[in-house]
């Protein structure tokens, strides 16, 4: 009998764990785009045969790198970038942090791929700082795939056409909540 009972009550904690984990998520993702701050963050074109696959949008970005001259050393891996607006409304880094500062939704956690902080200050004058966002797939609705497949892609061949992602950013964390050609929603656009 006290067999049975442990393993009812290791099947409940079992269904309790799975329940948790995807609320969990959900939650977060939720209070990031609640309580964070929103950016638009400029992609610029990619090569036209790489651009969908699967069921996503691959996002190429034009502001993923700081000279280096101007910071001091950045380890590889995590660090904090922190975000400016540009003159046309989009986000821009304007410095790189070892550290989050505390209550920040202007700083946005990213992985340094590229650290030129070992060369020699003649050397290190001119490098970058080369680093990752921590998005660049859109996922979309299965239906809406092949059409906003060739809306991406067109929008990025266009120079005259504006591509973006929406990006919320709550204390280093982060939530790509759609992204827009010309100000509509990739969503919208494939289903004209």
């Amino acid at each position: 009998m006290k067999h049975k009972k442990l393993i009812w009550a290791g099947f409940i904690v079992m269904i309790l764990v799975q329940l948790y984990m995807p609320a969990y998520v959900i939650i977060e993702r939720e209070k990031i785009i609640e309580q964070g701050k929103m950016w638009k963050f400029k992609t610029q074109p990619v090569d036209p045969n790489d651009v969908f696959r699967g069921k996503y949008i691959y996002l190429n970005f034009t502001n993923s790198e700081l000279i280096a001259s101007n910071f001091n050393e950045v380890e590889l891996g995590n660090a904090y970038v922190k975000l400016i607006e540009d003159a046309n409304g989009y986000a821009i880094p304007s410095i790189i942090l070892n550290e989050l500062p505390p209550n920040s939704n202007d700083y946005l956690q990213v992985k340094v791929t590229l650290n030129p902080f070992h060369l020699d200050d003649t050397e290190k004058e001119n490098s970058k700082v080369y680093f990752e966002y921590p998005f660049d797939r859109f996922y979309l609705e299965e239906s809406k795939a092949p059409a906003a497949e060739l809306t991406y892609a067109r929008a990025t061949r266009d120079t005259l056409v504006s591509t973006c992602a929406v990006v919320y950013v709550h204390n280093g964390k982060s939530v790509l909540n759609d992204v827009l050609i010309d100000g509509i929603s990739v969503n919208d656009s494939a289903s004209d």
